[in-house]
């Protein structure tokens, strides 16, 4: 169904119904959730989490309620889920409390306050269309109609449609990377990955803005037997000098300020042109916290001159659904893109990869 074809958004749902809401969950994403509620005038009945988890805890004033304490009390609650998790064992808790529940997982933008409502749908639908047809295969467009419906609805299997395992993208990536750049690299678990999943692989550019994060990294990198690992502390985007950056130890930390407790700090700006000006990179992963479409402008000469395989993260703001795809096919008109998303919840590790046509394994 195309956006503008929907009639109602989760939002309209929770403002109409007169069953008690149940936040799961406590942190930053529950944070955002009570503030949305409050914003449409939905009141929250109750804070639960896992009965392991509770210890007396309180959020938003509330006491935090042991999930079968809720249920008992609540056996008609419409349940907000405002937690993340990739564990399949929680997925599947989860899976079953929709048997005593109805439960939602309301798409929460990681940064800015941009909600895919109904309203952001209908404004940017030519946008979304033109995006869609930007995938070069059935199961690309399959998850992106997934993500839309998901985005507005909040439903549980519109999320978890058309994901598949790591695996799978990394075949759809090949094994013949010799030389990666890791945009976002944390403390050093996705240049693990790399080095799993690329036998060839000889030389690994990392960058993390983190201080912790990055001191982390550094040690990862120094502890290793892998050839070579280059640790750049800086934070990348479309322009080289310095920015002001929201450091917090953990994989939210940014260019952009969401919460009171970031410690704001400057940090050198870098970009990819300047990062590979003395190497040849045939892979490219951003994930750099809603800073990918500078990121990727940034990396215009060096996509241009070393056609490297692009794997950018598509779900830090609403608009990176529609915008980034529109701007990668600017970027590398002649590369074939496609959209994979391994299980989650919410709709984090969405993925647009972008491969050059002689490299795409006949995809």
């Amino acid at each position: 169904m195309r956006p503008f074809e929907y009639a109602s958004d989760l939002w309209d749902t929770l403002r109409r119904t007169d069953r008690p809401i149940v936040v799961y969950g406590m942190g930053n994403g529950a944070d955002k959730l009570f503030d949305r509620l409050a914003d449409i005038g939905c009141a929250v009945r109750a804070v639960v989490a896992s009965d392991g988890f509770v210890r007396g805890q309180s959020f938003r004033g509330m006491r935090v309620m042991p999930l079968s304490e809720a249920r008992t009390q609540y056996p008609d609650a419409v349940c907000l889920i405002a937690f993340g998790t990739r564990l399949p064992s929680v997925l599947a808790s989860l899976d079953e409390l929709r048997h005593t529940w109805t439960v939602y997982v309301p798409d929460m933008p990681v940064f800015d306050t941009l909600f895919f409502d109904l309203a952001f749908c209908r404004a940017h639908a030519e946008e979304l269309a033109a995006a869609a047809e930007c995938f070069f295969d059935a199961p690309s467009r399959d998850l992106f109609s997934s993500l839309v419906h998901y985005k507005l609805t909040g439903e549980w299997d519109a999320l978890m449609a058309h994901t598949t395992p790591a695996s799978d993208i990394y075949r759809l990536i090949g094994e013949d990377i010799t030389c990666a750049m890791d945009l976002g690299a944390y403390r050093g678990d996705t240049v693990a990955e790399m080095i799993e999943h690329f036998p060839r692989l000889s030389r690994v550019i990392a960058v993390e803005p983190d201080r912790r994060n990055f001191g982390k990294l550094s040690a990862y990198a120094a502890g290793t037997a892998f050839p070579v690992i280059e640790a750049h502390r800086a934070a990348v985007a479309d322009t080289e000098g310095e920015a002001v950056f929201y450091g917090s130890g953990n994989r939210n930390a940014s260019l952009a300020a969401t919460s009171h407790a970031y410690r704001e700090e400057s940090i050198p700006l870098a970009t990819v042109d300047g990062l590979s000006a003395d190497a040849t990179p045939d892979y490219i992963k951003y994930d750099v916290e809603g800073a990918e479409a500078r990121a990727l402008l940034g990396s215009a000469r060096t996509i241009a001159r070393a056609r490297p395989i692009l794997r950018v993260s598509a779900y830090h703001r609403s608009e990176d659904l529609y915008r980034l795809p529109l701007l990668l096919k600017e970027l590398c008109p002649s590369y074939r893109m496609y959209l994979r998303r391994t299980p989650c919840i919410p709709a984090w590790e969405a993925d647009i990869l972008c491969i050059p046509e002689e490299r795409s394994r006949g995809v």
